[in-house]
């Protein structure tokens, strides 16, 4: 019975590892200015229905290779993290933005807000 915990255990201790390695990428990433700001609705078919916002930053995510962020409007407090990146635009402030994961949109991983600190 011993002989049989022991690669059970490696198991558990390996996912354990490969899962939280999966999410390591996440978080705050260096500071940089916000460039542009665009929300849009975006509609496929009938019921399906987002509202993202774009953000174009000089701040990249090597986890997801792009620089353009997205603020998922319609979920995950996105209203106030829009106004958040609206008053840092508006007041050319710097911020650091939180990478909550990568977000497919149209077939292209964005970094998805999950914070924004503005910078004086």
């Amino acid at each position: 019975m011993k002989d049989k915990f022991i690669p059970l255990i490696s198991l558990v201790m390996t996912l354990n590892f490969v899962i939280s390695s999966a999410f390591a990428a996440d978080g705050w990433k260096g500071a940089g200015g916000i460039t542009t700001v665009e929300p849009i609705i975006y509609k496929k078919g009938d019921t399906e229905v987002a509202y993202p916002t774009f953000i174009s930053t000089n701040i990249f995510s090597t986890d997801c290779g792009k620089n353009t962020w997205v603020i998922r409007s319609d979920i995950d407090d996105g209203g106030r993290m829009y106004a958040a990146v609206l008053a840092a635009f508006a007041a050319g402030h710097q911020v650091k933005l939180y990478q909550w994961s990568c977000f497919k949109f149209n077939g292209t991983y964005y970094p998805r807000v999950g914070g924004v600190m503005i910078l004086k």
